[in-house]
């Protein structure tokens, strides 16, 4: 995934409502970038990227920045698009396990 982002120069977020934990599942999967996406609904956005449907929003990013973390690599991105979706608790993951509040 590290270098198809690189090569890519830009990515999207989906922000997942606390009801889409299967679709976070799906996508924690150790498989190929290409195949996560094989049976998740997506729309495209204003910059052309997927996104997935009933997300409690998006962004899309041109990347501006990348910093070596350790044995990771933090990639910073400028917000092209931002887009609201619906209302609902947000999905979090903590304590390695995904969790949703009420604000």
């Amino acid at each position: 995934m590290h270098e198809l982002l690189r090569e890519a120069g830009g990515f999207a977020l989906s922000l997942l409502a606390g009801d889409q934990e299967t679709v976070a599942q799906h996508f924690a999967r150790g498989v190929p970038p290409f195949a996560h996406w094989h049976g998740i609904a997506t729309h495209e956005g204003a910059e052309g990227a997927p996104l997935i449907d009933d997300a409690l929003g998006w962004l899309e990013c041109r990347l501006d920045a990348e910093h070596e973390a350790g044995d990771h690599t933090l990639f910073v991105g400028e917000v092209l698009a931002a887009e609201r979706g619906r209302a609902a608790p947000p999905l979090l993951y903590l304590g390695q396990r995904y969790i949703s509040v009420d604000p």
